[in-house]
């Protein structure tokens, strides 16, 4: 296996004060130029502020885009792949504006409607020129399909569309290069254990067919996690992860192939068989040895872990299962108070993060075989507060390319077939100046750009000694433009 070193290319930073929110973005778009995007808010008011940069990190255009939150005191704000900005403003009467942003012109067009009142907006998702709005009401969850910009919204009650009482629902979005889908996996629960159905809809916003059950792994398993791509008209491949226990934690991958409607077969695979796994796990001969006990007396061991379940890769004729683990962990924070005039003191346990170790790369055939899998450390010294994928993928001359961000360094592992031919690291590109000393980075975030081109973007707290009292210490958003 090969190692290399990263070209490191181009940083920029912006200088952060107290009116700024702290959520910036940034994402590739068309013709090798990056958008930075967020929230300001100056004088009271707030806008919506967009930089578009070239390949050379120089920024060619600048808008801001005020909007008021006394109407509309609701908003969630979505990058729809690189041709929009949209903006989904809604208040308790069920009246919404929705503001897109074309980035190739930076031209804004505003409509405005009625959802429905009392409702609560979980997502908005593009596909084509129809907008899916998932919300929560009294009444259950809904699905509103916004077509266009002044057409009136159309309203699908989920529970309606499968005959049950929807207890949970999650969007997906089936590509492919005959038309993208949007997806809705409801969830029922029925006799205590769930029942999923996939409900489809195309890119006007039209529902596809009947609702279609998806079958349990195998008895005493149940689907958590899942992952959907479409192969033909009404052919769709899943994968995901499934649970043995109560606490709705992943034993193992499965895998299914669904034609016209009808599943043909899933099987699933233990986190055990999966090659090299019980490396990264801290009792590895403990567990190795309850393995074999179990299998010398005919059942199977489980254990339990949280995985990040990315989209399936297709990649020749595999189909390829990305998941990065996780676990919680918490800290002790003391507490001090006085009863009575005594001092009494007390521990709290609170939440400290999400601590990543490891990622699996598991390759299966169309008949649902596992091929291949492989194992990777991918130990992180940021922890999130939020369960997020860490990893980002491309796709170059039939390999497959993984790159992360850890701390100051970031890392890329490239795949041709099962094995792993290249690894490569560099740190973060530095500050300008050689005065300015890093003291913590945090939200680090890695993403492809164009050919072997990578934009790296996160918040730096800077020290620099020799500035006066006062201004040593500044926080910084830094944008950076990474080379292989």
């Amino acid at each position: 296996m090969a190692t290399a070193q990263v070209s490191k290319s181009l940083r920029i930073q912006l200088e952060l004060d107290d009116s700024d929110d702290k959520d910036y973005q940034v994402v590739s778009i068309s013709n090798k130029r990056a958008l930075m995007y967020g929230i300001q808010t100056k004088d009271k008011a707030d806008y919506l502020l967009l930089r578009v940069y070239n390949e050379s990190l120089k920024m060619i255009n600048e808008k801001s885009y005020a909007f008021t939150s006394k109407e509309y005191p609701k908003y969630e704000v979505n990058y729809i792949d690189n041709l929009f900005i949209a903006m989904l403003f809604h208040s308790k009467s069920g009246r919404f504006k929705l503001f897109t942003v074309d980035l190739s012109t930076l031209v804004e067009t505003v409509s405005e409607g009625i959802l429905m009142p009392n409702c609560h907006v979980d997502s908005i998702t593009q596909i084509g020129q129809s907008f899916f709005v998932e919300a929560d009401a009294k009444a259950g969850k809904h699905l509103f399909v916004i077509r266009g910009h002044n057409a009136k919204p159309t309203k699908y009650v989920l529970s309606n569309l499968i005959s049950r009482k929807i207890s949970d629902s999650r969007s997906l979005i089936a590509r492919s290069k005959s038309g993208n889908e949007y997806l809705i996996l409801a969830e029922s629960m029925e006799k205590r254990f769930p029942n999923h159905y996939l409900i489809r809809f195309d890119s006007l916003g039209n529902k596809i067919g009947e609702a279609i059950q998806v079958p349990q792994p195998e008895e005493g398993k149940k689907i958590l996690d899942i992952s959907v791509s479409k192969i033909g008209a009404n052919d769709f491949i899943l994968t995901g992860t499934y649970s043995t226990d109560k606490m709705s934690r992943s034993n193992g991958i499965y895998f299914s192939r669904c034609i016209n409607g009808k599943f043909e077969y899933t099987k699933t695979y233990n986190f055990l068989d999966l090659d090299n796994f019980t490396n990264f796990l801290s009792d590895e001969k403990k567990i190795e040895r309850k393995k074999n006990k179990k299998e010398s007396d005919g059942e199977e061991l489980n254990i339990n872990y949280r995985v990040v379940v990315h989209d399936i890769i297709t990649l020749n004729d595999e189909y390829l299962f990305l998941g990065e683990f996780y676990y919680p962990t918490y800290r002790s924070e003391k507490n001090v108070t006085y009863v009575d005039g005594r001092r009494v003191t007390s521990y709290e346990k609170v939440f400290d993060g999400y601590r990543y170790t490891h990622a699996t790369l598991a390759s299966f055939d169309n008949s649902g075989n596992l091929k291949w899998s492989n194992c990777f450390d991918m130990y992180l010294f940021d922890k999130p507060l939020y369960v997020k994928k860490c990893i980002q993928h491309e796709l170059q001359n039939n390999k497959l390319q993984l790159i992360y961000v850890n701390d100051f360094t970031v890392k890329s592992i490239t795949f041709e077939g099962n094995k792993m031919v290249k690894t490569t690291s560099s740190g973060f590109i530095s500050p300008d100046s050689t005065d300015d000393d890093i003291k913590f980075t945090y939200s680090n975030h890695l993403g492809f750009w164009y050919s072997n081109a990578f934009l790296g973007y996160g918040y730096q707290i800077i020290k620099n000694e020799e500035k006066e009292r006062g201004e040593r210490k500044r926080s910084v958003f830094f944008i950076s433009k990474i080379s292989y």
